[in-house]
């Protein structure tokens, strides 16, 4: 969606592609960012002291299976 209304606002071909290669890369970086924040958190919950930090997801699911 965000290509279609570059392709509108830029006229000249190679501004445009210019412009939705630093989108591409800005999202890319963000969905990094998002993606090493959640492993850090389920990372952290894995390795926790208590027994019910490291299995509340398990249950979770196991629960709702059931």
């Amino acid at each position: 969606m965000i290509s279609k209304v570059i392709d509108k606002a830029f006229p000249d071909k190679t501004e445009a592609n210019r412009l939705k290669a630093k989108v591409d890369a800005k999202l890319i970086t963000m969905d990094l960012e998002e993606l090493k924040r959640a492993t850090q958190v389920i990372t952290t919950e894995a390795i926790g002291d208590s027994w019910i930090q490291r299995n509340w997801r398990p249950l979770t699911m196991l629960t709702f299976v059931g």
